[in-house]
């Protein structure tokens, strides 16, 4: 009886001196109230909620960074960017520490995002736990603009695929896309273009619509180059207060 009485003894001791390896687990991230392709809203206050578990929690960092001057949105290709390059605009940083406590907790992160801002970020999360394991979770985030107009395609039509940085289409074949551009304000211009070494193919001008959204179907009816080859597809828009911005992929046409 005193041995089977130790040997609890000693494995109780063992078990309360065992060194936690794992680190934090990040239960879930929301972004403005959603975690399927989410976004930041430039001009209004947003709200990042992480939800984290541990045997015992300690810190928690939150950044998001600019990626560049422009990028490529191909991370995310099923959603309205397509995997097209898109220019960032503005400087919004963001870095915050929170300290944690306890094995689960959700934090709440809200913060502003001024106007001129839109465009890709990298939002980088790192959790960290009171024996020194570290998780770090990284996710591209939108910031959707509140002064540039901007081009959301719903469908791009069965002919043409996604991937790699590019689209890919059939010759000579109609591009039966859907969708809209639009602004808060009054579009100016938006002007679609398809070039080759410089070259213009075909271009799709809408010049003073005096609306705020065109359809993309009914506006562009858009046909692609009758010849295989690689060729440039790009959209400019503008509003009538001189905000200007553009979308761009590389067409592979076979």
């Amino acid at each position: 009886m005193r041995t089977f009485t130790l040997t609890i003894a000693l494995l109780s001791l063992l078990a309360c001196s065992k060194k936690d390896n794992s680190a934090p687990e990040f239960a879930s991230v929301i972004i403005n109230g959603s975690n399927d392709h989410p976004s930041l809203f430039a001009g209004q206050n947003n709200t990042v909620t992480i939800a984290l578990q541990d045997e015992a929690l300690f810190q928690l960092r939150c950044t998001f960074t600019k990626q560049g001057s422009y990028a490529n949105h191909d991370a995310h290709s099923t959603d309205s960017y397509f995997g097209m390059l898109i220019p960032n605009h503005g400087e919004f940083k963001l870095d915050t520490v929170r300290n944690l406590n306890g094995t689960s907790e959700t934090i709440d992160i809200v913060f502003p995002v001024t106007a001129e801002n839109s465009g890709l970020w990298t939002m980088q999360l790192q959790a960290l736990d009171e024996e020194g394991n570290l998780q770090t979770m990284v996710e591209d985030v939108m910031i959707n603009s509140s002064i540039y107009p901007s081009l959301s395609i719903t469908m791009l039509g069965s002919d043409v695929s996604i991937g790699d940085g590019k689209l890919t289409a059939a010759a000579n074949t109609p591009w039966n896309w859907q969708g809209d551009i639009y602004d808060l304000d009054t579009l100016d211009y938006v002007h679609i273009t398809v070039t080759q070494n410089g070259d213009t193919i075909s271009s799709y001008i809408q010049n003073d619509p005096s609306t705020w959204t065109l359809d993309l179907h009914d506006n562009f009816p858009m046909q692609m180059p009758s010849t295989a080859g690689t060729y440039q597809f790009l959209v400019r828009m503008g509003d009538i207060d001189g905000n200007e911005t553009w979308r761009s992929s590389r067409l592979i046409v076979e």
